[in-house]
């Protein structure tokens, strides 16, 4: 029998000393090449030609695998050599910050001699937080040194910062007579049984396609005879010419991802950040100054000739501290095209790239670095503040003067670029490098057809305008590639004299139309062909030809009362290019006095696979900014798969659905129908994207008629081809608008001067964000209570949607197309590519606000809402509602849960981080119902959406359950429509069962505990707390206590130590518990009392206890039987038994 683990065993290196040997450990404890697979996908997993020797092809299969586990062990053993040879230095950076030095002074303390571990846990009915804890409590280690990158049910895998000898200590060495692992070192017990672990080897950093997308980059290299002759000698260029060079514009860029806690001891913020990433680049290129035959054997020999102290200056060369091409990874027997001979991929690069006389000087001497994330996460159990995502971004640029020598020496030289990335891969303190990829656009190609079709999907009904609801009181931040601001659907009078009020980081919010228009990273023109004038016209815009009165007009936005932030990410006509996403998001959010809406109609192409950008939009969204949605077209690549950023977990991805009457041609079918081009998924993980779709297809939009500057004409000194111009755009005209005839597609594209159809899913995407912004307008002028919304204006209170409050209700409502997959324009339906509510082409069908919220004399559904609501790890939430249909009303019923997720890790498999399940049941059937479509719970998405068809006098109990965290806790939305009894009827009072820890209500509507019945807990293992407070004198503390299977307990959940509760409250607390031994504490009474309940029966009550007032606890056992008491005598004061046992009988069965 083949056996990977074994072979693995059998082909390590044995050329290091005894101590330095991976084979000290006993192969079942470290990470097989199929492991990693099925954990991140990787470079090593996709780039066929760079990797050749780590493929299995199914001819010789066997033997392919033995070569395969032979590099693998080797790689491994490399791997563990370096973490060795960290243990005995430090992390070094060049003096002065030159790349011309070759010695070195400590900078970084709190991560020395440290190394990134990969480990992975499979301890059995324990979530990825447990076993993260087990594994951190066995090696001493923080939460800020650790990041999830794999959790599911069955397994958990983390990076994990620690020293070569902690994982020695920890899993000690394996018995030379048995082969089994010996008893670990220290004294951690079993924690790390089930435990496998390996060295973040240097290959294993490189993100898919990073090594192959270099290589096959056709416009990578620029050739001389491509730039100008005056540029080309060398001579002093005009600015002119050197404005030209700029406008080709040529950049590449890298994201590098840094290890968990590689800030400690830095400067905060991106200060700290920006000064690692120097020290990293500094040390890079330092390497790349060592001669290529200086090994670990010579750097060990100099170390024990000069002494450690002295030793500091002495440093590996790229090519023996990278794997392959180190002397430690043996090639030799490698029959491969790639490692047929030295001059392999990476051997070559460095040949030609770092060993080269050059030596890439000037690609280091253009380095820019752009840091990243920095996101204070604070773990709720012990306090500590760890950074969810910390990088940069790293810009390759060149020179404006160039000749042969400096091309060969520059980032135009592929040779030097993977040379960097192989550097780089080999700092300690980098986890991931990722080549960015490109943005591009999304785009294809009054009384406008999506106010109705979004609104009620009813020929030419708005009910939402009828009511008032049209966005106003909202901005709507719109990132994109300029705005002609003179255009009648944004013109303000009182701008027209070029006045300064709205631009940078200045806000107007007088102005009409556009309130703030940052232009820090542009340049404030419009010239790619009206591109952002469309986008924000089909969110907010509304027609006015003086700039003061406003007026019906044809291409009249969704929102039309909203206003709007602009970003301007276009410089030139180079295309759009990516600020960042922290830049991004702080400009428009504007300390919270800006947007909460913004909308993102571009992308970049990674196929679906989740990225450093996908790192850093779900890490803002989660923690900064989890009251943002953040709304993105899905692309424009049909089948080819969907885009980046819409392929994020946290991001709201639209398709793109045809439209109706004068805006389709003649062949095109209508609103049912999605477009082809719109891009579908699954992401690569599974996960289901777009997530709702929106007319797109032939969409009427102002239109950029001038370059949006203080100019009126086009500046001498920019060519623009009349390519780069839509139809009609005269750039001369101020104030252009709409023509005087009616617009229709199959007549002309153009409607008048400052009025154009348009496609894709850039439209749609607007499309979106302009009705999210009528949602949020609904909840902050108060049409909703606390719990449940009432359907008229000032009925209810002021609400702050979240993020996930808004995207649950937008999806909650959507209607699932009933059509086809339409070629068009004017094409056939797609017969082999059918649609089906939850599939990767339409998400959960086309927004529709009629379906989504209650609106008094237009739907007579009712809706209960819960807003950005925390639950704990392995906690239940439950709520109960009645049907109620005598009023007319005949919905179905409508439960979505939606959740701000933690970032994944670059190429995840299985991304999602905290697995939240969403179940319905029919009380009186006990009939189960799961989300998206499925017989069984959903593991991958973070929104579940369940529709269920309904009668009169039915109940149903809605469960949210906290499956498996990664972290501590987790907070949700909620939205429940349907026919929904009213509060008068006796049966009807929505009631929530809070089973997270402190769960407060401060109404009885809310506190009313209606069922202590869970349906995804057994009933013999549900044990419940309800805590009533009188008064707040006391600081109370309670705890329950669970034993572990290795005899160690562990804190199931527990009460605030620190803070008081407050005043006449009432908390629930539960968990679903496992046979095992427990002991629930309680301190520091007071006057208030708490009810003990197992398996919905009473088992204590303090009122009927005497004297509590200081420290009790209650010992019990849980069997598959259910609930049983544990008495032996006690030296203090406990529970009273005699009111254990008087339950005992009932209980026990």
């Amino acid at each position: 029998m083949y056996t990977p683990a074994l072979v693995l065993l059998s082909t390590l290196s044995a050329t290091s000393t005894a101590d330095e040997n991976i084979r000290s450990f006993h192969p079942t404890r470290l990470l097989t090449r199929q492991d990693f697979s099925k954990i991140l996908y990787r470079a090593v997993d996709e780039d066929a030609m760079t990797f050749q020797h780590l493929h299995v092809y199914p001819k010789a299969r066997q033997l392919r695998q033995w070569r395969e586990n032979k590099v693998w062990g080797d790689m491994l053993q490399h791997g563990w050599e370096v973490a060795k040879h960290r243990n005995k230095n430090r992390i070094l950076r060049s003096e002065n910050n030159s790349t011309s030095h070759n010695s070195f002074e400590v900078t970084h303390t709190g991560l020395d001699r440290t190394h990134p571990f990969l480990l992975c846990s499979s301890y059995p009915d324990q979530s990825g937080y447990v076993r993260l804890q087990r594994i951190l409590s066995a090696f001493n280690a923080s939460m800020s040194t650790s990041q999830t990158i794999y959790n599911t049910e069955e397994s958990s895998c983390f990076v994990v910062v620690t020293t070569s000898e902690v994982v020695e200590q920890t899993f000690g060495e394996s018995n030379p007579v048995t082969g089994e692992p010996q008893t670990a070192r220290t004294s951690t017990g079993n924690l790390m049984e089930n435990v496998t672990f390996g060295p973040l080897v240097d290959v294993l950093k490189f993100a898919a396609g990073t090594p192959t997308n270099i290589l096959n980059d056709d416009d990578w290299i620029q050739p001389l005879k491509n730039i100008k002759p005056s540029l080309r000698s060398g001579m002093t260029s005009s600015k002119l010419e050197q404005d030209e060079q700029r406008q080709h514009h040529w950049t590449r860029s890298f994201m590098v991802d840094l290890i968990p806690g590689s800030n400690v001891g830095m400067k905060s913020g991106y200060e700290g950040v920006e000064s690692i990433a120097r020290d990293i680049i500094d040390n890079v290129a330092a390497m790349a100054n060592v001669k290529p035959t200086i090994n670990l054997d010579q750097v060990r020999s100099q170390r024990k000739s000069i002494g450690v102290e002295k030793s500091l200056s002495v440093t590996l060369s790229t090519r023996e501290a990278f794997s392959l091409t180190s002397s430690t990874v043996d090639l030799s027997n490698m029959k491969t095209r790639a490692f047929r001979n030295p001059d392999n991929v990476w051997s070559n690069a460095l040949t030609n790239g770092f060993e080269s006389d050059h030596g890439c000087r000037n690609m280091f001497e253009l380095i820019q670095i752009r840091p990243r994330g920095g996101v204070d996460e604070t773990d709720n159990d012990t306090n500590e503040s760890s950074i969810s995502v910390v990088g940069f971004e790293l810009f390759l640029n060149v020179p404006l003067v160039v000749d042969e020598e400096v091309v060969n020496s520059s980032a135009w030289n592929k040779n030097c670029a993977i040379s960097l990335i192989m550097g780089l891969s080999v700092h300690p303190l980098v986890q991931t490098i990722e080549l960015a990829r490109k943005l591009e656009l999304a785009s294809a190609s009054g009384t406008s057809n999506p106010q109705w079709i979004t609104q009620s999907a009813s020929v030419n009904s708005r009910p939402f305008f009828d009511k008032g609801l049209d966005g106003s009181g909202q901005v709507v931040a719109v990132a994109d590639g300029g705005l002609d601001r003179d255009n009648c659907y944004f013109r303000d009078a009182t701008s027209d004299a070029g006045e300064d009020s709205i631009f940078g980081s200045s806000w107007d919010m007088t102005q009409r139309k556009i309130v703030n228009y940052d232009n820090s990273f542009a340049d404030q023109e419009e010239i790619y062909m009206g591109h952002g004038t469309h986008v924000s016209g089909i969110i907010a815009g509304k027609k006015s030809s003086n700039g003061l009165d406003e007026e019906i007009g044809y291409a009249d936005g969704v929102a039309p009362g909203s206003k709007l932030s602009f970003f301007d990410m276009e410089l030139g006509a180079n295309g759009i290019e990516d600020p960042g996403a922290s830049r991004l998001f702080a400009s428009f959010y504007n300390s919270g006095d800006g947007a909460y809406i913004m909308n993102g109609s571009w992308g970049r192409s990674y196929k679906g696979v989740y990225n450093s950008f996908c790192r850093d939009y779900d890490s803002l969204l989660r923690s900064t900014y989890s009251n943002v949605l953040f709304v993105v077209s899905a692309g424009n690549t049909g089948i080819e798969g969907i885009q980046n950023p819409s392929d994020c977990k946290n991001t709201f991805a639209v398709g793109a659905s045809l439209s109706y009457g004068k805006d389709i041609r003649s062949r095109e079918k209508g609103i049912e129908y999605l477009a082809d081009y719109s891009s579908r998924g699954p992401t690569y993980d599974g996960r289901i994207k777009p997530d709702i779709v929106a007319p797109g297809h032939f969409i009427l939009a102002p239109n950029a008629g001038k370059i949006c500057s203080t100019h009126d004409i086009i500046p001498s000194s920019v060519e623009l081809p009349l390519n780069q111009f839509f139809l009609a755009q005269d750039p001369n005209k101020f104030g252009e608008c709409d023509g005087s005839s009616v617009p229709n597609v199959q007549d002309s594209l153009s409607a008048g001067a400052g009025a154009k159809y348009v496609s894709g899913t850039s439209m749609s995407s607007p499309v979106v964000a302009g009705s999210a912004s009528i949602v949020r307008q609904y909840f902050e002028e108060g049409w909703c209570g606390t719990i449940r919304c009432c359907g008229t204006k000032g009925c209810g209170v002021a609400i702050k949607p979240s993020g996930s409050l808004l995207k649950a209700i937008l999806m909650n409502g959507a209607q699932p197309l009933t059509g086809g997959i339409q070629s068009v324009p004017d094409g056939d339906v797609l017969r082999n590519e059918p649609l089906s509510e939850y599939d990767s082409n339409q998400g959960t069908g086309r927004l529709n606000l009629l379906y989504s919220l209650p609106l008094t004399g237009e739907n007579n559904v009712g809706l209960i809402i819960v807003n950005d609501k925390a639950i704990a790890n392995a906690a239940e939430h439950n709520y109960l509602i009645d049907i109620d249909t005598t009023n007319g009303c005949n919905s179905d019923l409508r439960v979505t849960l939606a959740w701000y997720d933690a970032p994944g890790a670059v190429g995840c498999t299985n991304c999602l981080m905290n697995d939240l399940d969403l179940f319905v049941e029919e009380v009186h059937k006990s009939e189960m119902f799961y989300p998206n479509g499925l017989s069984y719970r959903d593991t991958k998405n973070t929104v579940e959406r369940i529709r269920i068809a309904t009668s009169d006098g039915e109940q149903f109990r809605i469960v949210v359950h906290a499956r498996n965290f990664s972290t501590n806790d987790q907070r949700y939305s909620l939205a429940i429509l349907g026919c929904l009894a009213n509060d008068n009827k006796s049966s009807s009072n929505i009631s929530s069962l809070g089973l997270s820890k402190q769960t407060e209500y401060s109404t009885e509507e809310e506190a009313q505990l209606v069922s202590t019945k869970s349906y995804a807990c057994s009933r013999t293992q549900l044990f419940e707390l309800e805590l009533t407070t009188s008064n707040a004198e006391h600081k109370i503390t309670w705890d329950l206590i669970g034993a572990a299977q290795d005899n160690t307990s562990i804190v199931i959940m527990s009460g605030p130590e620190h803070s008081e509760y407050e005043d006449n409250k009432v908390y629930y607390s539960s968990a679903c518990l496992d046979p095992e031994r427990y002991v629930f504490k309680i301190l520091n009474l007071g006057n208030a009392s708490f009810k003990l309940s197992f398996g919905g029966k009473e088992i204590l009550n303090s009122q009927s206890l005497e004297n509590i007032e200081n420290a009790y606890s209650l010992r019990f056992r849980v069997t598959s039987d259910g609930f049983a008491p544990i008495i032996r005598n006690r030296t203090r004061p406990r529970l009273h038994e005699a009111v254990i046992a008087a339950n005992q009988d009932e209980l026990v069965r």
